[in-house]
């Protein structure tokens, strides 16, 4: 067998974190409400789920952690902050993190905090924002990247290439 293609790496794989900034809730009735109609998601349980995963990335030590998508509940900017910072103590233990975002990182029209019993609008996060919180989540070191998305080409040294594709800019 040719030794060039017996590539391995060890790739620890995430999606869907749906991360929510602990500021954005003061966890009442209005809140209460959405987690009950999250679909699954869990908001309530966000950080503790990424600090988690990032326990457990530390430990294993992999060649590269990919998160595909929907880093942030409803793409809150301050969520998508918080994430990508957490992520990027990854980087600090010399483990590559490649993000590319989901629909509910960019221009999510349903970006809001909880309070009470109302829900209010916060700032999202649009295609230019998410490049300059996340780049440094792959797209910056990348080997190749197309100009009108999040898509990307990154290449794990002596291993592989990984296509990162973002399926949900509109050019």
């Amino acid at each position: 067998m040719n030794d060039s293609l017996n590539i391995k790496a060890q790739i620890l794989f995430g999606t869907d974190l749906h991360y929510l900034s602990p500021s954005l809730t003061d966890r009442g009735e209005c809140f209460t409400r959405m987690v009950e109609n999250a679909d699954g998601k869990l908001p309530e349980r966000s950080d503790r789920i990424v600090g988690e995963f990032l326990e457990i990335a530390v430990s294993r030590k992999p060649d590269a952690v990919i998160i595909a998508g929907d880093l942030t509940f409803n793409g809150e900017r301050i969520s998508l902050t918080e994430c990508a910072e957490k992520l990027k103590a990854l980087k600090r233990h010399r483990i590559p993190v490649l993000v590319i975002p989901g629909n509910h990182d960019i221009a999510c029209p349903f970006a809001c905090r909880y309070e009470k019993d109302k829900a209010y609008l916060v700032k999202n996060v649009s295609q230019e924002e998410f490049r300059r919180i996340c780049g440094c989540l792959g797209y910056d070191d990348a080997l190749s990247r197309c100009p009108v998305s999040f898509s990307y080409i990154y290449e794990l040294p002596g291993k592989c290439r990984i296509l990162m594709m973002d399926t949900n800019t509109q050019s």
